[in-house]
């Protein structure tokens, strides 16, 4: 701004700020800016050029984040620096939009069920989540100030990303390609390759133990993806992503998948790009959908920016739609969080399950008793009371005898944690629970 390149007035109209610094190293999709020039540099509709803009939208010049003020009129405020709702709001906030992407972007995150769901149970995929968004955002700040410490960092978070689930494999696949396409400078510099390094470091013995026992993950995922739970997100996953996602949701983060890969920003357009690709991979691989949640972290924050900036002059619209997307977000809770008590759950369930009852040429969605993460919520302590009183019911010279085998490895979990001190140890060659036998662990 100080040079003239870049208006920043006009850049807020369209939910962007330009930095007021340019050197002669292009930034991820920067075009050449002569040196000595007053005038602003327009694209052919007259507008402000975004690819005149060395770094992503609402960022200073220290490389902070800017926030707009409640009012949405674009005028830059301090207050919303000191918030820090959650990562995917910060990466939300590094893209350059104010309050109202901000909501937007919170809502998705706290509602969605493929994301509520995950966050109200013990397992990797929280942690997978977090990995990613923690990704994203050190991305995102790699490329608008190119600090190497946030590329060692990255290289951190992707080697316990891989550590925690073998799912962002296909991220790296989508960001390589997309860097190819648009920054391929960035594999000159050696903060990269060094990122790489401690990413592979990490994941080393991993990798050795799976070379050492003959690549047991393939055996583990041909039994994963051969055992699929009778669910309809299962059989469909584009159905499985929408309603996972709440249908309303759909608004926000299905335009931001296409704003991803058009925008004119460099940034936002190598992220969505390889969003697209690896969501893609994901589909095209026939894993399971919910894979692909994390991206969702990216579409919603695009969209979020595009509704910002389509409702800059409608207050009334604005809050009007940011009040329908969390009234349909709470409304969105009771099938993705414990909540209910199970008779109504089980109505809830009935209820989903009968939707596709009255259209003609179909038959009811396949569903077990309530959904299967509620499911895996009941009846351990009671399986557990119930075999443990027919083994109490042996004779003592049988008991000794009896080895138990369960068919699903949530079974034998529950056997071998709630009565070890009375039950013999438990035993499922249900996918790779065999690997995790008491024995084997002592």
């Amino acid at each position: 701004a100080e040079h003239g390149l870049i208006d920043h007035h006009g850049f807020r109209r369209l939910g962007v700020v330009g930095r007021d610094e340019v050197d002669e190293k292009p930034a991820v999709g920067d075009l050449p800016v002569k040196e000595g020039t007053d005038q602003q540099q327009h694209d052919g509709d007259g507008q402000p050029d975004l690819t005149a803009a060395r770094q992503m939208p609402g960022v200073d010049e220290h490389g902070g984040a800017k926030t707009e003020e409640p009012g949405g009129n674009g005028e830059l405020g301090e207050e919303g620096n000191a918030e820090d709702h959650a990562q995917s709001v910060h990466v939300r906030r590094l893209l350059g939009g104010g309050r109202t992407a901000e909501w937007l972007t919170a809502f998705v995150v706290l509602f969605a069920p493929a994301f509520l769901s995950v966050q109200s149970i013990l397992t990797m995929n929280v942690l997978d989540q977090l990995w990613w968004a923690l990704g994203f955002w050190l991305l995102i700040r790699y490329l608008q100030d190119e600090k190497a410490a946030h590329m060692y960092g990255l290289g951190l978070v992707f080697g316990v990303a891989l550590l925690t689930k073998l799912a962002i494999p296909a991220w790296f696949l989508g960001l390589g390609t997309a860097v190819l396409i648009y920054a391929r400078h960035l594999l000159s510099r050696r903060e990269v390759w060094l990122a790489i390094a401690i990413m592979l470091l990490l994941v080393s013995p991993f990798l050795y133990w799976q070379v050492a026992n003959n690549w047991l993950f393939i055996d583990f995922i041909s039994a994963y993806n051969a055992e699929a739970p009778e669910a309809m997100v299962i059989d469909q996953p584009v159905f499985g992503l929408i309603a996972t996602m709440n249908p309303p949701f759909l608004l926000i983060w299905l335009p931001g998948l296409f704003y991803g890969v058009l925008a004119k920003d460099g940034t936002i357009r190598l992220l969505g790009t390889a969003a697209v690709i690896c969501l893609a991979i994901f589909m095209l691989a026939g894993v399971m959908f919910y894979f692909a949640t994390p991206l969702y972290l990216l579409f919603s924050a695009f969209g979020a920016l595009l509704w910002e900036q389509w409702l800059t002059d409608r207050r009334a619209a604005r809050r009007g739609f940011v009040v329908s997307m969390a009234f349909s977000g709470v409304f969105s809770i009771p099938i993705a969080a414990p909540v209910l008590p199970p008779p109504l759950l089980q109505k809830a369930a009935d209820f989903i399950r009968d939707g596709e009852q009255g259209v003609a040429g179909t038959t009811p969605a396949p569903m077990g008793r309530y959904f299967p993460h509620f499911a895996e919520m009941h009846a351990w302590p009671e399986l557990t009371a119930e075999v443990s009183g027919y083994y109490q019911a042996l004779p003592a010279a049988e008991r000794d005898q009896v080895t138990l085998v369960a068919a699903f490895f949530g079974q034998a979990g529950a056997l071998n944690q709630l009565d070890a001190d009375v039950l013999p140890e438990a035993y499922s060659g249900h996918v790779n629970y065999h690997l995790w036998n008491l024995s084997l662990i002592h």
